[in-house]
């Protein structure tokens, strides 16, 4: 069987267990911007203990154009990100309403949610230079 062949074949049976492991894994939501009476909330997805050197994490941003969309559309890729124990958070933002909230809104809440991971890094043992957004 060629090089080739093997390397894909294993890709797909890698994928294939990661997806298994972390397809239970459900996420711990924190607020991590108020806006009025809005809360915003990150969907934490913690791989668990993973020894003593901090860990990597990656911010998860739904799609949607600025209108549409919900955090819970990118828990897949949260939880395959997890099983590879990295701490995967996916984010609320506020959609824009094309009057009082703006997509310059929405890039305000993504800074503040990156701010808030990397802020939070000692409390769930993160390297907050290793923080990346999705």
């Amino acid at each position: 069987m060629p090089v080739r062949m093997i390397l894909v074949l294993r890709a797909l049976l890698l994928s294939t267990v990661l997806s298994a492991q972390g397809a239970e894994l459900a996420p711990r939501l924190l607020t991590y911007k108020q806006v009025g009476s809005q809360a915003l909330q990150a969907h934490v997805f913690d791989p668990g203990p993973t020894g003593t050197t901090p860990r990597s994490a990656i911010v998860l941003f739904h799609g949607g154009g600025w209108t549409d969309g919900e955090a819970a559309w990118v828990y897949p890729a949260a939880r395959r990100f997890a099983a590879l124990g990295l701490v995967a958070v996916a984010i609320d933002y506020r959609l824009s309403d094309g009057k009082t909230t703006t997509p310059l809104d929405a890039m305000a809440d993504a800074r503040d949610a990156i701010r808030w991971v990397r802020g939070r890094a000692g409390a769930v043992r993160l390297a907050p230079q290793r923080v990346a957004a999705y």
